[in-house]
């Protein structure tokens, strides 16, 4: 059973090695030397600088929109899934809370309060407290993203390049040695 496994996936990716082949173009390379030159026009844009507080509204009214419009698009999936993740549990506790509380509620109702009574208390007082926990980490996903944007947008033209050099304001003026000395060792 291994072995034909083994066999299958090798001839899955064989063809599909193929495939990919066979589907790729073949070009020979041209001669350099029997082509005219020609000039090439390099054309520079310059991208329009984000503002500040325009990014923080977006990523406020809607959450990380505000990653999607400074074009950092790999951190919007993050705090999506983040939030997203922070939310599902959010609404787990607060479910097994509100399961907690029923139970504790009708053991009170009983008139031989049931010995569970104080477990079923201790689960729902964790329950709550975990709740409250991931309400917190929203917010702070939801305020990290909004603060990410706005630094974002502040640092969107900042220049990266490896040219770290300064031109100086002030001008070169040239020397004149007016004396010289000479110590020999």
């Amino acid at each position: 059973m291994n072995g034909t496994k083994f066999l299958t996936k090798r001839t899955l990716w064989l063809g599909l090695w193929i495939a990919v082949a066979l589907s790729s173009p073949i070009v020979a390379q041209t001669d350099s030397l029997s082509q005219a030159k020609q000039s090439v026009k390099v054309t520079v844009f310059k991208q329009k600088r984000l503002s500040p507080s325009q990014v923080t509204l977006y990523s406020t009214v809607i959450p990380s929109f505000g990653q999607f419009y400074n074009r950092s698009y790999w951190k919007v999936p993050i705090f999506l899934s983040l939030g997203g993740w922070c939310a599902y549990n959010f609404i787990q506790q607060n479910n097994l809370y509100a399961t907690y509380r029923d139970r504790y509620q009708n053991a009170l109702a009983q008139t031989p309060v049931p010995p569970n009574a104080d477990f079923n208390r201790r689960l729902r007082d964790f329950h709550r407290g975990q709740r409250d926990e991931f309400a917190v980490y929203i917010a702070l996903v939801y305020a990290l993203s909004i603060l990410d944007a706005y630094i974002d947008a502040h640092l969107f033209d900042f220049d990266t390049s490896d040219v770290l050099t300064v031109a100086s304001p002030i001008q070169q003026r040239p020397t004149v040695t007016v004396l010289q000395l000479n110590i020999p060792f």
